[in-house]
């Protein structure tokens, strides 16, 4: 077995263990990540409000996944049945990354991210449109909460 097997066959692992068991994997990385980001009320609070606004954009804006339109694009994994936009993956991912900016956890969170993201699109079920959407929601949100944060407690 050539090299480039072996990291398709490593990287599908990886993509179907978090796409098959995303919460416990994904919770257990967000609280490691809480213990090294700077401003941890801030990420709890983007992460929960996060994870909301894409459920909410997953039911109002109907964009099909990729495996949906083209049921041979799918790889390992079956079609989810939701929406493709946002991705929900991309956008816990794209909170842990900009919380985590200025630290040390950032070098391990931020490649962490990207391969999130890139696994939702190689597994086939979701566009690199619906997972950009996805990290810039998550990253947006983190951004917003730190500002309304910032505002609320100078104006006391």
């Amino acid at each position: 077995m050539d090299f480039s097997a072996l990291l398709e066959q490593a990287f599908a692992a990886f993509a179907v263990f978090f796409h098959d068991s995303f919460y416990l994997p994904m919770a257990a990385v967000a609280v490691a990540a809480f213990f090294f980001v700077k401003r941890r009320k801030e990420f709890a609070a983007a992460l929960a409000l996060a994870l909301f606004l894409a459920f909410f954009a997953q039911g109002f804006l109907v964009e099909p996944r990729p495996c949906q339109v083209d049921a041979g694009v799918a790889r390992f994994v079956e079609c989810p049945a939701s929406s493709g936009l946002p991705s929900l993956h991309a956008t816990v991912a794209g909170v842990l990354a900009i919380a985590s900016l200025g630290t040390a956890a950032f070098y391990f969170l931020a490649p962490f991210a990207l391969l999130i993201a890139a696994s939702r699109v190689f597994l086939g079920v979701h566009s690199v449109l619906q997972v950009a959407a996805g990290l810039a929601l998550g990253m947006l949100v983190y951004l917003i909460v730190v500002q309304l944060s910032d505002w609320l407690w100078r104006k006391k």
